[in-house]
């Protein structure tokens, strides 16, 4: 059978919402095979558990209800229900007329509200919005907006609201209009950020700026003032006010805009924060993120494409962590590396690498669960794909037992509505039983037709809902479904048919396919209130069981909700009272074996429930008592209760408690109550001694006791009282009335208020001044207790009083000094601040913190750790220690940073220190801070020097040594040379050795002009007289030509390999330099290796990038660090020459180029160098 209850709307928008807890129809989730919401079905829930032999309700789906405007947009819709936020939708039911209706989701199912048209601005604005999820508009009222309108000078005003992915700016609302207004790009939210109110009083076709992208001009405005609507320095939005004539605006109008302004702010404020109130996150550390994967149980992988050509035909894992091997069935070190396809064969199967593929190309993320073969066994997994960079992010959380969970539960659900058909069966026959009964009784009948018209009412109706049966008579009965807060229908009547729905069905639907049907539900009365009834509602058909007509008999039970709430109530207040109350109670049978005790009882005794449940009653009676105990109380006590009973009682300690206990048995049951009376019985033989003591106390305080008989008028003082009042002692007729022709003029009125006649309550507190009859005014502190009589009347007063002038004048003496401290305090440069000790709290600030700080006062009072979040993070655990210091009561003094808005960083200085008082406590904890950045960066310029004359000194030492070693062997191997020359001269036959020698002088001169050479470099590089001369150069043609001129002849054929990756492009070089870092790397390839050294250029998006490999000796493990210092040299290159200033003069020269030079290698195997440099340095 088909739903003529629902009358389709063409829904054409929708936008999330705070959810409504009103509801009308229920929807079920449709979901494809990967478990994604895909719609939402009308699957009524009466239907679940209906008889096979009753027609079920035809499904209803709501995308067969949406505008075909609004279809591509619904996979957005479906995705912020799928994630439990609340939506509104907006529907047209006549041409003319707009409505809205909500979509909560909810545990089973959505509610879905069709809501009455709404006068808030036009909706359809929401419709052609692409943002769903956060995009509700501010919660302003209609009646908001038109006062706003009408206090704001001009005739158009157009409402802004920032919006952050885009940072853009997007119409929310506007005076006059129905064309939605331009929404203003980027270029205009920076004119904002950068200007406070932009006004513009003569408009042109060709004015630049805001007024041309909103379009003023051609709109007829000739005028115009935007106001950005901020918070601090956070852009919430722009009012913008426009007017046709031209020079309107005037001052006290630009006031009056940003007076109305500031009422926007809070709801923008709200509406941007709702996206993002949480502060911005901490800097991403890589131990942050190492910790992130190693410890997150969502498995995450980053798959790097392997393509041939352009088809992408592998992935390889370049990063996995272990929540993602563990559901791989792989060790963590095995997936890394591997391609997927060898990992995982499956892959191809489930279609894993086919959206791989899609997602690496096109670069659309995908969202899909899907039940898969992982590690050997079947799974639920939701898989999350996404590019990143060239590569996929593929995240993959086990919902397995979620999904177990979900069939469970559903099926849970169904033996639930089974159950509540079966208790609804027992509720229809026990309601049958009780309508025998009450048959005569004064329950309401009504009758109506089919079409749900009154056709008789009796005269009990009146009673029941106010009115006559006469009044009742053709009216319509409405039954309003119940929902989730309130369950049960609601009964009203209308003198009109229905606009919705059709009641008869309503009724029909009521009765659930049945004859008749007992349920609660209310009941609206003619006041307009609703009243709980007991209904039996009853199908009427004749003899061929047609329905002719309904039939209802209601009984109100408002009394019996009454006593039901009543008895809820009453058993909650005996189970607090029990449990929670102060007094020792317990529940035991005859043998006094405990099966119920109070946390009173365990407090008292110390032991816990288990064991007192274990413990007979009698053992915790002092053994010298157990025995009378027993004869005279527990034997008898199921017929006679025991009542004031005092023992001790043995506590879990091992000591005794002096308890008195109550005890009654019923039904042989035995309720005991009991109190601890250990303080009372010691503080009853102390009390005489206190009371003693209080009179000494009093005349030692200076204090006066006095007592007020308030229905005589008869007031009695101590010799004290006379004596603070400069009065002689025993006047008989001394009275309330009297006394108060002894307070100060100005003080009467507040001591009557402060008096009894003024306080309601027990207690009476006066500071008051009195004139003595000497003429002395002296200021007389009084505490009192006030004596309710039986009708809670106070009939006496008592109380002490006491001399307070000296203090006074002391106090007002501190106030002065407090103001002259304040004058001070709030004039000095130095940050000052104060704490009192007990309770540690923070009392006072001086404005130097705003300025140092550029934080408010109030945001430090409202959070006295505040000032941390601008202390750099490096320095911000010292600073916690010296604040744990400060607050133990420990001096201390620390050097920190601060980091301001404009991101630049100062130093400061703290001391902390504190003041005792006259025991040697710790009154005050006081803390002083100076801005020392200045002294700062004259300490880190001298140490700098220091540091750079340090390194001069070393390298001057090193430099000697190294020189007059390099220096002292080619000089002695030219002597040598020479003698041997001067030895040949005079032998016929030594022109060959001459000629040998000659060549060796030759070769050392060679290696003393390379050294010199080198060193004279390195002096200019230290001293910055190297220029570099970069122009744009082929690197492929630089490299070509030096291997031709430098290395293309060698006498061993050995040669440079040659390798380009990636699409050449010219480089920002000096041909020079980078000719003698490639030179140098290039001969020491072949000087350290008996191959052909490889070549490699690499043209990067970000970087070019050089490596010059070999396979020779490669470099100690050890001699690595110390690689790039001058003169230094392996220890594996004694007998090889060299000056040890290459590398170091090459890295120079890199660095000149804003590169960097970086090796890899291993001993005997070889090493690479690298130059990386910048495809397009920042100065170019």
């Amino acid at each position: 059978m088909g739903m003529p209850i629902i009358q389709p709307y063409p829904i054409t928008g929708f936008a999330e919402l705070t959810p409504s807890p009103r509801t009308l129809l229920f929807f079920t989730p449709r979901l494809n095979e990967q478990g994604q919401l895909v719609d939402l079905q009308l699957y009524p829930r009466e239907t679940l558990a209906a008889q096979p032999d009753r027609p079920q309700l035809q499904r209803v789906y709501l995308s067969d209800w949406m505008d075909p405007q609004v279809r591509p947009s619904l996979n957005a819709f479906w995705l912020s229900l799928e994630k439990g936020i609340p939506c509104r939708l907006t529907y047209q039911p006549t041409p003319a007329t707009l409505g809205q209706a909500t979509v909560t989701p909810m545990n089973g199912g959505y509610l879905v509200e069709f809501l009455p048209p709404d006068p808030a601005p036009d909706p359809r604005w929401e419709s052609r919005s692409t943002h769903l999820p956060g995009d509700e508009r501010p919660p302003w009222s209609p009646s908001f907006l038109q006062s706003l309108y009408q206090r704001l000078p001009g005739q158009q005003a157009i409402i802004y609201a920032y919006e952050p992915p885009e940072q853009t700016l997007q119409p929310l609302n506007q005076k006059d209009g129905d064309k939605r207004p331009t929404p203003i790009p980027l270029a205009g939210t920076q004119m904002l950020r950068e200007q406070q109110v932009i006004h513009c009083q003569q408009l042109e076709a060709h004015t630049p700026g805001i007024a041309s992208l909103l379009g003023l001009f051609e709109g007829g405005y000739r005028c115009f003032m935007m106001l950005p609507l901020r918070k601090g320095e956070q852009l919430l939005g722009a009012l913008v006010v426009a007017h046709e004539q031209a020079h309107f605006f005037t001052s006290r109008h630009r006031k009056r805009i940003q007076q109305l302004g500031m009422e926007l702010t809070p709801s923008l404020s709200l509406r941007l924060n709702s996206a993002a109130s949480l502060p911005p996150p901490p800097k991403a550390t890589p131990q942050v993120l190492e910790a992130i994967l190693s410890h997150t149980p969502v498995g995450l992988a980053l798959f790097q494409p392997l393509k041939e050509g352009e088809r992408i035909v592998d992935f390889v894992c370049a990063m996995s962590n272990p929540a993602h091997a563990a559901l791989m069935g792989h060790r963590l070190a095995d997936i890394v590396g591997k391609p997927l396809t060898t990992l995982f064969p499956g892959t191809l199967q489930i279609g894993l690498f086919e959206r791989l593929v899609q997602v690496a190309q096109r670069g659309i993320p995908q969202h899909y669960q899907q039940q898969a073969e992982l590690a050997g066994m079947s799974m639920w997994g939701r898989f999350s794909l996404v590019r990143v960079g060239q590569n996929v992010l593929v995240t993959v959380t086990d919902i397995t037992e979620l999904k177990l969970t979900q069939a469970r539960l559903d099926h849970k659900n169904v033996q639930l509505e089974q159950r509540v058909v079966a208790r609804s069966k027992q509720i229809h026959n026990l309601t049958v039983l009780q309508n025998a009964i009450l048959k005569h009784g004064g329950q309401a009948i009504i009758s109506t037709s089919i079409d749900a018209v009154i056709q008789t009412a009796n005269q009990a109706c009146e009673k029941l809902l106010g009115y006559s049966p006469h009044e009742l008579l053709g009216q319509f009965v409405q039954v309003q479904p119940g929902t989730d807060d309130s369950p049960f229908p609601v009964i009203s009547f209308q003198s009109s048919r229905p606009a919705t729905g059709n009641p008869a069905a309503i009724l029909q639907q009521t009765l659930n396919g049945e004859t008749y049907r007992y349920l609660e539900g209310g009941a609206i009365t003619k006041m307009g209130s609703t009243v709980p009834i007991l209904l039996a509602a009853i199908a009427l058909q004749d003899e061929q069981g047609t329905t002719i007509g309904y039939l209802g008999i209601a009984s109100n039970i408002s009394a019996l909700k009454t006593a039901q709430a009543r008895l809820l109530q009453k058993d909650r207040e005996l189970s607090t009272f029990f449990e929670n109350a102060l007094d020792m109670h317990c529940i035991s049978d005859s043998g006094g074996v405990i099966s119920t005790v109070n946390k009173a009882f365990q407090a008292t005794l110390g032991y816990s429930a288990a064991e007192l449940k274990a413990i007979p009653f009698l053992h915790l009676i002092h053994p010298d008592e157990q025995k009378w105990v027993y004869q005279h109380r527990l034997q008898s006590i199921l017929q006679q209760p025991v009542r004031n009973q005092i023992n001790r009682m043995r506590c879990k300690d091992g000591t005794y408690r002096i308890i008195e206990w109550n005890a009654i048995a019923i039904d042989e049951v035995v309720y005991g109550s009991a109190h601890d009376i250990t303080e009372r019985q010691e503080s009853e033989t102390q009390l005489q001694l206190l009371n003693q003591r209080l009179q000494l106390a009093t005349q030692a305080a200076g204090q006066g006791i006095w007592e007020s008989n308030l229905e005589t008028d008869s007031l009695i003082w101590d010799d004290r009282m006379w004596a603070l009042h400069g009065l002689e002692p025993g006047r008989p007729d001394w009275s309330f009335k009297s006394y108060l022709n002894l307070i100060y003029p100005d003080d009467l009125a507040p001591f009557l208020a402060q008096s009894h006649l003024g306080q309601s309550g027990e207690k009476i507190w006066n500071l008051t001044r009195i004139v003595r009859p000497d003429g002395a005014i002296r200021y007389i502190e009084t505490n009192g207790l006030l004596i309710m009589g039986p009708q809670g009347q106070p009939v006496q007063a008592i109380g002490v009083a006491w001399d307070v002038t000296e203090r006074k004048l002391a106090e007002e003496a501190l106030r002065e000094s407090e103001q002259r401290f304040r004058e001070i305090a709030e004039n000095v440069d130095e940050v000052f601040w104060i704490h009192s000790a007990d309770p540690f709290r923070l009392l006072y600030v001086n404005p130097a913190y705003e300025r140092i700080w550029n934080r408010s006062l109030q945001s430090v009072y409202a959070d006295t750790t505040s000032f941390m979040e601008c202390i750099v993070a490096a320095d911000q655990p010292a600073m916690q220690t010296l604040f744990r210091d400060y607050r133990a009561g420990q001096e201390g003094q620390l050097d920190f940073r601060i980091e301001q808005a404009d991101g630049s960083r100062r130093w400061l200085s703290v001391r902390t220190f504190f003041v005792r008082d006259g025991a040697g406590r710790v009154a005050r904890h006081l803390g002083i801070v100076n801005d020392i950045t200045s002294q700062k960066e004259k300490e880190r310029v001298l140490e700098q020097s220091l540091q750079r004359e340090q390194e001069l000194n070393q390298l001057k030492s090193q430099f000697v040594s190294t020189a007059s070693h390099e220096f002292r062997t080619p000089l002695t191997t030219i002597q040598t040379s020479t003698e041997l020359i001067e030895l040949y001269l005079d032998v016929p036959t030594g022109q060959a050795s001459i000629r040998q020698h000659i060549g060796v002088i030759y070769k050392e001169i060679e290696h003393v002009t390379e050294l010199l050479s080198d060193m004279l470099t390195i002096g200019k590089i230290e001293a910055g007289r190297v220029s570099v001369s970069p122009r744009w150069l082929d690197p492929v043609a630089l490299c070509t030509q030096l291997m031709a001129t430098h290395y293309s002849g060698r006498s061993d054929h050995r040669r440079v390999q040659l390798e380009l990756v990636g699409k050449p492009y010219q480089a920002y070089l000096d041909e020079k330099l980078m000719s003698h870092v490639l030179s140098n790397l290039l001969s020491n390839a072949f000087k350290f290796s008996a191959q052909d050294p490889k070549l490699t250029i690499h043209f990067g998006a970000n970087e070019l990038r050089l490596e010059v490999a070999d396979s020779g000796i490669g470099i100690p493990a050890g001699d690595r660090a110390n690689l790039f210092q001058a003169f230094f040299r392996a220890s594996n290159t004694i007998g090889i020459p060299g000056t040890g200033l290459g590398l170091v003069i090459a890295r120079q020269y890199v660095e000149l180029h804003k590169g960097r030079l970086t090796v890899q290698s291993k001993h005997k195997k070889g090493s690479t160098f690298t130059i990386w440099l910048p495809h397009l340095p920042e100065d170019v």
